[in-house]
Order: C-alpha cells, then sequence, then structure tokens
C-alpha cells in the first residue's frame, strides 16, 4: 500500500512533466496498451523488442491487474524492478551496522519509489510539500540505460578460458587489441547516446542480444549500477540527511518540484554508505563476482560523465559541465574508490580498482570514437529531446 499523499504528488508531477512534450493520457494508455500486448505474444518474439529481454528474464509479465503501481504513469515493466531494488537495499540495510556518531542509524519511513522524465540519469530525492514524506524519484528511462551500458562493456572485455569457465581479461593492451577487432561496441554506444539524447529513449536503439557469457557479466554490471543509485538515496535517509539539508525549489521547463539539496559532505557519505550497502546485496547473489561488483559501481560514475558531456556538447560545443547539487562526478568515482580500500582492505580493493580502471579505460577509448559525432549532431543542428532541453 503506497501513502496517498506522496503518490498523489508524484502523479500530480508526473502529469506536468510529461504535458512538456506529450500528452499525459496519451502515454499512460500507450503503456498500458504495450503490456497488454506483451503479455499476449510469446517469449520468443518479445526477446526482439528494445529493452525487453533482460526485463522478462528478471520478472516475467504478470497479468496488470496483479501488479501495484503508485500511480496510473508508472510502467508495468519498469515498475516491478525499481520495487525489487528497493527490497534489496532494505534488506541490507536490517543486515548492516550503520552508525552515525555513535547511535546507530535506523531507516525512517520508507520513500515512495517512483519515476520522472527528469532530464538526469540517476535518481533524486523529493519532499513532499507540508508532509513528512519522501519519493525517491528515478529518471524514467534509467534501468534500460543502465542495462544497454552494462551490455556494450560486457562485449567491449577480452574474455579468456579458466578452470572455472570463462574470466574477463583486465590488461589494457588486451582491451585495445579486442575493442581494435570490435569496432561495434562503439557503435553500439553511439547508438544508445543518440536515442537517448536526441529521442529521449535509450530503447529505441537497435536491438541485439548478448549470449553467455556476455549476459551474466551485463547482469554483474546493471545490477551492481542500479544497487548503487537505489542504495546512495536510502543512505540520504538513514544518515538523517533531510533534516540537515534545504529542499529547494526546482524546476524543469515550467514545472516546479521541491528536490532536497543535500551539501558535498552529505552526498560523499551516502556514495560510502550506498556502496556498502549496494555491495551486500551483490554479495548475496553468489553466482557473481564481488570485484566485477564493485567495477560496476564505479562505472556508473564514469558512464554518467561522458554522458553529461555529450549532453554538454550538443548544448554548448563544450565538455564542461557543472552542478550545484552534487560533487564533481569525477571527484566523487575517486573518493569512493578510497572509501572501498577502508572498507574492504587493500588486497580486495587493489584488484577491485584495477578492475574498475580497466572499464574506465574502455569507456573513454569508446568516447573518443563517438565523441566526433557529437560535434556533427551540433554542427547539423540536432535537437535533444525535451527532456533534456528543458531541465535546468
Amino acid at each position: 500500500m503506497f501513502d496517498k499523499t506522496a503518490s498523489e504528488y508524484l502523479e500530480k508531477k508526473q502529469r506536468e512533466y510529461y504535458k512538456d512534450f506529450r500528452d499525459p493520457e496519451e502515454i499512460k494508455t500507450e503503456r498500458y496498451q504495450k503490456y497488454s500486448k506483451a503479455i499476449e505474444e510469446q517469449k520468443k518474439q518479445l526477446y526482439g523488442m528494445p529493452g525487453m529481454r533482460h526485463m522478462i528474464d528478471r520478472y516475467g509479465l504478470p497479468p496488470l491487474e496483479d501488479i501495484d503501481l503508485p500511480t496510473v504513469f508508472e510502467s508495468p515493466v519498469m515498475y516491478p524492478i525499481l520495487q525489487d531494488l528497493s527490497k534489496e537495499i532494505e534488506d541490507s540495510i536490517r543486515e548492516t551496522p550503520i552508525y552515525d556518531g555513535e547511535t546507530r542509524s535506523i531507516l525512517p519511513k520508507l520513500p515512495l519509489i517512483g519515476t520522472i522524465p527528469s532530464g538526469r540519469v540517476n535518481a533524486m530525492a523529493i519532499k513532499v510539500p507540508n508532509a513528512v514524506e519522501y519519493i525517491v524519484a528515478f529518471e524514467d528511462q534509467f534501468t534500460i540505460f543502465a542495462h544497454l551500458v552494462a551490455q556494450v562493456i560486457a562485449q567491449s572485455l577480452p574474455l579468456k578460458v579458466t578452470n572455472g569457465g570463462v574470466e574477463p581479461i583486465m590488461d589494457f593492451k588486451e582491451i585495445d587489441n579486442h575493442l581494435s577487432n570490435h569496432p561495434e561496441a562503439a557503435q553500439r554506444l553511439k547508438e544508445l547516446f543518440f536515442a537517448y539524447l536526441f529521442m529521449g529513449a535509450p530503447g529505441h536503439a537497435p536491438s541485439y542480444l548478448l549470449d553467455e557469457p556476455f549476459y551474466s557479466l551485463t547482469s554483474v554490471f546493471r545490477d551492481s549500477m542500479e544497487l548503487f543509485v537505489m542504495g546512495h538515496e536510502y543512505s540520504h535517509l538513514i544518515l538523517n540527511h533531510v533534516n540537515g539539508s534545504k529542499s529547494e525549489k526546482r524546476h524543469k521547463g515550467n514545472i516546479e518540484f521541491f528536490e532536497i539539496c543535500f551539501k558535498w559532505v552529505a552526498e560523499f557519505s551516502a556514495d560510502e554508505l550506498g556502496m556498502t550497502l549496494a555491495m551486500t546485496s551483490m554479495k548475496k547473489k553468489k553466482y557473481l563476482s564481488l570485484v566485477l561488483s564493485y567495477a560496476g559501481i564505479d562505472l556508473f560514475f564514469s558512464i554518467m560523465d561522458i554522458l553529461e558531456k555529450s549532453i554538454s556538447i550538443v548544448k554548448n560545443c563544450s565538455v564542461n559541465v557543472d552542478s550545484d547539487t552534487h560533487p564533481p562526478i569525477l571527484q566523487r568515482r575517486e573518493t569512493i574508490r578510497k572509501m572501498l580500500t577502508k572498507i574492504e582492505g587493500e588486497k580486495f580493493s587493489e584488484v577491485a580498482i584495477h578492475s574498475a580502471k580497466a572499464l574506465e579505460y574502455i569507456i573513454m577509448l569508446l568516447w573518443e570514437k563517438i565523441k566526433p559525432s557529437l560535434y556533427e549532431a551540433r554542427s547539423d543542428r540536432f535537437e535533444l529531446a525535451s527532456k533534456w532541453r528543458s531541465c535546468d
């Protein structure tokens, strides 16, 4: 059961957001029609739909009436993913000794989880006006984006056969050789970025499937990114940052909402606890590598860096990115690497951070290949999708 005050406020904001670029009722009807059609299709056919394969593998497609949605605009495919992520983080919170000073911190009233086409590939905490209620709102395309980024990274890694199966090779020269022989990785990233930046939805990128072992690698990177973002937002609540912060009016186009703006020190501590909670959740997935799980968390910062720079290129013909709500993304990445050593010890951290730097190296190689096409898009007067243009 959802808190009525929070869900009504979220639905109101969603309706206002969607009105910026499409009729809200059309979006609502379209989502439900697509879901009803999907249930009628055979699983094999669904695998060819953009962004659908991993949704089906993870959750199946229960009847629409069995899905409890907080608002009429939530996707019956996407929302269960966020719901499961929040439950995993809540379980990790209960198992993790969390201290703020000398007092053990506990999770306050649970936030409402939802989505908004915010123009930020992330999540944000929103305070419900005149109520002690909070919403953790994800960018409405975040889970598809995380999955498709993870696919690009998985296919960019050279592999070796071991006694235990197949493992990725994190050697920079081997990565160079592999990407030289597999130019499709850069093409996939370009298609993904262009679909997201100019069409507003990563699922509009051409669909493709990855077989094992690439699919399992995709799952590691995707799950750890998603769990980290969810854990970060919960951490603000656990550490009581909401009482020491200010809730400022923000605008996306003509839409006003109250985003909680935390001090930089609060962002760093939420990163640290968010990483701890995500790693705790990933440890339960015993078939996954914990080293690669950290690398997936680290990957979030690397991909956010080049996505923000891509938006800035098309908007301003510059890679300079400023934020008045968060510390610089690369500073957060470097800080979280130092935090990992403190939490997990030097031996584990050395291997995990090396793997993370290998993924960072992949991202930078691919970024250099697609960057010229972004400048060309600006020269050709390509317009960013509404969600990016109207976000301040």
